[in-house]
């Protein structure tokens, strides 16, 4: 292991004592360390409580896998036993997830609403969204939603429009063809919109407060959309909802598939999974903007690879020697001298699940984490005190 320097034994020190002042914030885990420490600075939590964050991402690029993660972690966790855990399943989709990764949190997983006959009624359109929400800050319980997905959902002037229109193609067809009173015959209005931009800037900083004063949390899932027509300097991924949703978010984490994951099986190529990245874009907690990769299995029932991820992190950044292929994290053998260990990934995995060694790891990855935002800060003389 490289010996640390007294100059970065000095600025640990000096971040260590400058966090000891910040005012501690209590934070959902997302179960995933890495993304913990770019939400919030910390290993331990990443979601501020009180807060509304946005998960917007390319399909099956792990949005919803993330969302589920985070719920997991609040349904084992002590300081959230008291919370309602509410999955408003608009979309209908990643229908195996929960029971194959999460059968733990199903006990105390629940609709927004439910029907007279017992089945649970998610929200189909935005207003209904919203009157939800009022009906569980009502229900007086500290509460995580997570809506999957604003995209999915349509808005009653969408649902107007789309009738009329539907009457006045019906009476063509018919030959009952309309006239105005300017002689136009009638058609079809076109439209910029549904009108779920509008309803998110009304409703979202309505509940906001309530949000605040409860410590409940709202995570919104959302699709990424090709960003037609942007200048070279604007990014070529957008999504739905209107900019109120970003105004009103405490962060945004954009997701994206970097490649798949593979194992070899009897001479063949099987895809296990894939390598996500993790784009921290906004983040009032910490103003750092952070990519983070995340690897995630489906098959096996592990789902997001913590501590893969943090053996890859501390590798990466030379903490941990490894000798092999430098291109592939999964191949080659592991020097962790903090673990007392040398072999491969796998095995180092088995050995700090089997002697639950997890916390040493997580302890190793916030340190080395810390030494690089502190190395990488530009110094300058403090202008204002």
């Amino acid at each position: 292991m490289p010996k640390q320097t007294d100059a970065e034994a000095a600025a640990v020190d000096r971040l260590a004592r400058k966090k000891a002042k910040l005012p501690k914030r209590e934070c959902l885990p997302t179960g995933y360390t890495l993304l913990n420490l770019g939400m919030s600075g910390r290993a331990k939590g990443g979601i501020m409580v009180g807060t509304v964050v946005l998960f917007i991402g390319d399909a099956s690029s792990g949005k919803t896998l993330l969302a589920h993660t985070c719920l997991a972690e609040a349904s084992i966790s002590k300081r959230f036993g008291d919370y309602r855990l509410i999955f408003d399943n608009v979309a209908d989709g990643a229908l195996f997830e929960l029971g194959f990764f999460f059968p733990s949190l199903l006990p105390r997983l629940e609709p927004p609403a439910k029907n007279k006959d017992g089945s649970p009624r998610y929200s189909t359109t935005v207003e209904d969204l919203y009157y939800h929400l009022d009906d569980a800050i009502a229900a007086g319980k500290p509460f995580v939603y997570v809506v999957d997905d604003m995209d999915t959902l349509s808005s009653q002037d969408a649902r107007k429009k789309f009738l009329k229109d539907k009457v006045i193609a019906r009476r063509r067809e018919s030959g009952k063809v309309r006239f105005g009173k300017d002689g136009e015959e009638e058609k079809e209005k076109g439209s910029y919109g549904d009108g779920k931009a509008k309803k998110n800037s009304q409703h979202l900083r309505q509940i906001m407060p309530s949000l605040k004063a409860s410590g409940s949390i709202l995570i919104i899932i959302c699709q990424t959309r090709d960003n037609i027509g942007a200048a070279f300097w604007e990014p070529d991924k957008t999504r739905a909802g209107g900019t109120a949703l970003r105004f009103q978010a405490n962060q945004e984490i954009w997701t994206s598939i970097i490649k798949p994951l593979t194992r070899k099986v009897k001479g063949n190529t099987v895809k296990v999974g894939q390598l996500s990245r993790v784009h921290i874009r906004k983040n009032r907690q910490t103003g750092g903007d952070h990519t983070i990769e995340v690897p995630m299995y489906r098959k096996g029932g592990s789902g997001i690879d913590d501590l893969g991820g943090m053996i890859n992190f501390l590798v990466h950044w030379k903490r941990w020697s490894k000798e092999g292929e430098p291109r592939n994290p999964d191949e080659g053998k592991i020097d962790a001298p903090e673990l007392d260990f040398v072999g491969t990934k796998d095995n180092l995995i088995r050995m700090i699940l089997d002697r639950d060694k997890g916390h040493v790891l997580r302890e190793v990855v916030g340190n080395v984490w810390q030494e690089v935002e502190e190395a990488s800060k530009v110094e300058r003389e403090r202008r204002y005190g």
